[in-house]
Parts: structure tokens; C-alpha cells; sequence
């Protein structure tokens, strides 16, 4: 079974694992991904795009999947290691004989209207090739190396419709007319790379793409035409929903029309351009390509372990006990577990549940909290707890819960609180009490459902009307 570990601190950074992969909350992804990058490696010499995308929301551990995974190719290779030993044992051996080549994981935030993904790409490439430079002596294959680096800055000039210096209108044309042939130009460095630095596949990682609102679509159309081609793997980390929004979104704008003031039409033209953007999104990343990452609630009975260094903090206790008996030692809040689930308190997101478990972790424990001198800690706990509580928990609602949850905040205790939870509950009832007779067989309903819920009804009415005028 699955452990979660956690370091106290890691939820600010990312995180690479090196072994016990067959015990990560990840394995499963890990598998998946070792499977997908086999089916890939069957067609690494074909034209098409070979790329792997690692799907979820903000914070449920994609680009530390991601880059597990990108190290445990590169790495898989060292017989003997850990990560040879899992690939091989996955059933995946014929991966440990492929050499990988990696660059530094691309984050989409620093792109703009002068500067794109194959730029930054080709850049990481160049460093890499000089530092390597000094230690090679075949000179032929550096002088061929350095060509096709010429060649593909030459075509992303003209990508970047910039004039180069001391050519002739002929020599402008020949260059434009190479721009077509881009792609091929960054195959020949990609393979002509790839044979200087003594690999067989190089490895991009791309984080993030949908953060990116203006050049997200850009940076896919850059991807989807310049990195089809082979010994090239790429590795992506989106949140899918996302990435569809801003694809929509770019659409929209460039079939707007400024003198259209017809809604109806408007609100056609938007349906379209979803339409269209979900399928330009299945397109790039095909479903049997995407590797999904796990929610929180399905480790709800694995182990937990909690270290502050090399120190263990807390082990070898179920998740759904940990976190609300946690809680209890710090806050003296008690929190119950539904019956066959967990309590809600714990959030169903990696990030979320590890900021929640670090904040925990830092408060001093209550060993009795009816000694005068632990009082003061454990009222300072409160506080902090009551604090992301207030600010962070319940930021997981809409906004109309969100909005009775201020108000019942704001109140003051007594009788305007009790009073305003009745309102709420009384609110509410009626579409409980009517979801439960949905459920109900069809006879019964047609027979006796309408009077019982029209009585019921009623009774709550005058029941919630009654408690509300004697608060």
C-alpha cells in the first residue's frame, strides 16, 4: 500500500523522488507513464509529436511526477540502481537500454511576445553544447553541430519577422523560404545534438502551459508543429480545463466582430469556439496519452509519515485518523471521521493537505490542556487554527456557501449565531427533503409522495418559523 511522506517545509518546493517508487502515492502514475513512453518509443524516429501530458488541478503533484519520471529515465539506464531496478521489474527493460538526454524543466511564465518555447529550447541546447565543447575533440561533428544551430536561428528570425544584417534580397528570400522548413532544420540539431553529447532521445519538460493566458495557444501551436520530430519525447504538466478555457478564450478574440451586438450570437459563437478548443486540446494530447493524477481522498487508508529532517514526527497511522487526531493534540478541536470516509476538514488536494499538516506540525503540542501553563500555547494554537480555518478552509466552497459561512463568522455568539443557522437550515431543508422522495420508487411517489411532501413541507415551515420567533 501507498505511503504519503512528508517533509515539513516540501509542499514550497518540488519533489523528486529517487526510491521506494513502488510505495509512492505516484506509482501507479509512474507505471503508466513507463507504459506510455514504450508505446512512444516504438515510433521515436516517425515525424509525429511523441509528447505525455501530466494532468490535474493546482497542487495535486504534477510537476513533481513529471519530474520524477523525466529523472527516472535519464537515470534508468545505471544497472544496478534503484531506478533500473523498478523500470526493470515493471516490465520495462527495454527503456533502461535507451540513453535520455534532459534540459531544464521549461516554465512558460517567462515567455512573451519576443521570446517562445523553441527559442528557450534551442538556448538550453547551446549552453549545454558549450560546456561540453571543451572536452571534445572531433571537431567535424562541433562544426556540423554549430551549422545547425545557425540554421535553426536563421528560421527563428524570420518566425520573429526580424531582418538580418548583411544579406542581399536574394539571400532574404532563400532564408524566408527556409522558414517552411523549420521543423526539419530543428530535427537536424536535435539529432545532430544528440549524437555530440552521446544519447539516444532527448527529453523536454514543459510545466505549466495554461498559467501562460496570452501565449498559451502560441506556445501549443510552436509545440504541435516544431517538436513533431524524431528522437525528441516531450513531457507536459497542464491542468486541462485550464488550457481549453485560454484556447477558447484566443478563438473567441479572432472571430470576434466588433459590430455584432446580437447575444444570441454571441453566445453561439462562444459555444462554438469550446467546441472547437476541446477539440484542438483532445488533438495534442490524446487521452491514451495522459497520465491523471490521483486525488487525496483515495489514500484515505494508506500510512502517513511526517519528518522534520531526519526526525520522525508521526508514523505509521492511517491518513483518515492522522490528520483529525492531529488536530486534537494541537487544537483540542475535535473532528470526526464519516462513516466509511474522512472528515471534510482534510482537503482532497496534495498541496492543500501538506500546508494543513505543516502548519500542525510547527505548533507545539498540548499534552493537558487543563495545566495553567499549556493554556496559553493552546490558545495561540486556536488561534492559528481557527485562522486557516476561516481563510484558507472554507475558500474550498462556492461562493454562496462562502457567503453564509462569513456571515455566521461575523456573528456574535448567542442567540444571533443559533438564530442564523436555523435560517440556513431551514433554507436548505426543503430540496434535502425533496432529493430524498426522488429517491423513492416511482409507485410510491405517484401515491402518497405529493401529499407526504406537501405536508412535510408545511410542517417544516411552521416548525423553522416557530424556532426563529423564540430565538
Amino acid at each position: 500500500m501507498a505511503t504519503i511522506r512528508y517533509q515539513i517545509g516540501q509542499e514550497k518546493n518540488i519533489v523528486l523522488e529517487r526510491e521506494n517508487y513502488t510505495e509512492s502515492i505516484f506509482s501507479e502514475q509512474y507505471i503508466n507513464a513507463l507504459r506510455v513512453t514504450k508505446y512512444l518509443l516504438g515510433e521515436i524516429k516517425g515525424d509525429s509529436l511523441k509528447l505525455i501530458s501530466f494532468c490535474g488541478e493546482r497542487g495535486d503533484g504534477k510537476t513533481s511526477c513529471m519530474m520524477t519520471v523525466a529523472n527516472l529515465l535519464c537515470e534508468c539506464a545505471q544497472k544496478g540502481s534503484v531506478r533500473y531496478d523498478f523500470v526493470k521489474e515493471a516490465g520495462f527493460e527495454d527503456i533502461a537500454n535507451i540513453k535520455f538526454a534532459t534540459l531544464d524543466v521549461i516554465d512558460p511564465s517567462f515567455f512573451d511576445d519576443s521570446h517562445n518555447v523553441i527559442e528557450l529550447i534551442v538556448g538550453q541546447m547551446y549552453t549545454e553544447f558549450k560546456q561540453q565543447s571543451r572536452k571534445c575533440d572531433k571537431f567535424g561533428l562541433k562544426n556540423d553541430l554549430l551549422n545547425a544551430f545557425q540554421n535553426v536561428k536563421k528560421n527563428l528570425c524570420v518566425l520573429h519577422d526580424k531582418k538580418l544584417d548583411a544579406i542581399n534580397s536574394m539571400q532574404e528570400l532563400d532564408v524566408l523560404a527556409s522558414s517552411i522548413g523549420l521543423r526539419h532544420h530543428l530535427g537536424k540539431l536535435i539529432e545532430r545534438y544528440l549524437e555530440f553529447i552521446g544519447k539516444d532521445v532527448l527529453l523536454i519538460s514543459i510545466d505549466d502551459i495554461d498559467l501562460n493566458i496570452k501565449q498559451a495557444y502560441m506556445m501549443c501551436e510552436q509545440i504541435r508543429k516544431y517538436l513533431a520530430v524524431p528522437k525528441c519525447l516531450v513531457l507536459m504538466g497542464v491542468k486541462i480545463d485550464q488550457l481549453k478555457r485560454v484556447i477558447a478564450n484566443k478563438f473567441a478574440s479572432e472571430i470576434k466582430n466588433p459590430n455584432q451586438t446580437n447575444n444570441s450570437s454571441q453566445i453561439e459563437n462562444n459555444d462554438e469556439c469550446e467546441i472547437m478548443a476541446d477539440k484542438y486540446v483532445t488533438k495534442l494530447l490524446p487521452t491514451s496519452m495522459r497520465i491523471f493524477m490521483p486525488k487525496v481522498y483515495t489514500f484515505i487508508n494508506s500510512q502517513i509519515e511526517i519528518r522534520d529532517g531526519k526526525k520522525i514526527v508521526l508514523s505509521a497511522r492511517q491518513l483518515k485518523d492522522a490528520v483529525v487526531e492531529l488536530i486534537f493534540q494541537k487544537t483540542r478541536f475535535l473532528f470526526y471521521n464519516q462513516l466509511g470516509n474522512i472528515s471534510p476538514i482534510v482537503p482532497n488536494n496534495l498541496r492543500e493537505l501538506f500546508v494543513l499538516i505543516g502548519l500542525l506540525s510547527v505548533m507545539e503540542s498540548v499534552r493537558d490542556s487543563r495545566c495553567e501553563e499549556e493554556k496559553g500555547i493552546l490558545e495561540s494554537n486556536k488561534n492559528i487554527f481557527k485562522q486557516y480555518f476561516y481563510n484558507i478552509w472554507r475558500d474550498r466552497f462556492n461562493s454562496k456557501v462562502n457567503n453564509q459561512l462569513e456571515k455566521i463568522i461575523n456573528f456574535d455568539f448567542g442567540t444571533s449565531l443559533n438564530k442564523e443557522v436555523v435560517r440556513i437550515l431551514a433554507e436548505n431543508f426543503n430540496s434535502y427533503l425533496k432529493k430524498d422522495y426522488e429517491s423513492s420508487k416511482p409507485e410510491e411517489y405517484e401515491i402518497v409522495g405529493k401529499t407526504r411532501e406537501s405536508d412535510s413541507s408545511k410542517q417544516l415551515s411552521t416548525a423553522s418559523k416557530n424556532i426563529l420567533d423564540s430565538i
